[in-house]
């Protein structure tokens, strides 16, 4: 008896941190975090937008999703929701983690694409599952809160939360 319910004061402990930190799922594109500068070029300086977009018309899923932040928050460029999609679109369908968040986010609001929530949980469970931290937090706090037709599941929050914090 005593063993459950110090069991159940741990849970509630960890839900109520949890919930402290918990912040708006309304993310916008914009909010997203700059991604760390590729060169000792001055992060988006107009030398280093071009430097990405080289890269990024190469092939490179790293520049590829540092574009699409730089287009989703008018980071050195002005705002252009499509090409923040697109780049997104791309540097994802080469897995790249941080992508994914982007792309959820996307289409989560509909920026530079219609907004599809069935194509957001998935973009965002495959950058779970690829270990991106803002994917992770916010399909915790989905799953924690039974949202977006993610089943309710309080463990399975946790653990990602505890995922999302490492």
């Amino acid at each position: 008896m005593k063993a459950s319910i110090m069991i159940l004061l741990v849970i509630s402990f960890c839900m109520s941190q949890f919930s402290l930190a918990a912040q708006p799922v309304h993310v916008k594109v914009q909010e997203i975090p700059p991604k760390k500068a590729q060169s000792e070029k001055p992060a988006y300086s107009p030398e280093h937008i071009r430097e990405l977009e080289i890269k990024a018309a190469q092939g490179d899923p790293s520049a590829q999703s540092s574009l699409a932040t730089c287009y989703g928050r008018g980071n050195g460029i002005p705002k252009d929701y499509d090409k923040a999609f697109f780049w997104a679109e791309k540097a994802a369908q080469q897995n790249d983690p941080h992508a994914y968040f982007t792309l959820f986010t996307c289409y989560y609001q509909g920026f530079g694409c219609q907004k599809d929530m069935q194509k957001a949980i998935e973009a965002l469970k495959k950058g779970a599952s690829s270990g991106d931290a803002d994917c992770q937090y916010n399909l915790a706090y989905f799953t924690y809160h039974g949202k977006l037709g993610i089943k309710k599941d309080m463990e399975k929050a946790l653990e990602l939360a505890r995922q999302s914090s490492r």
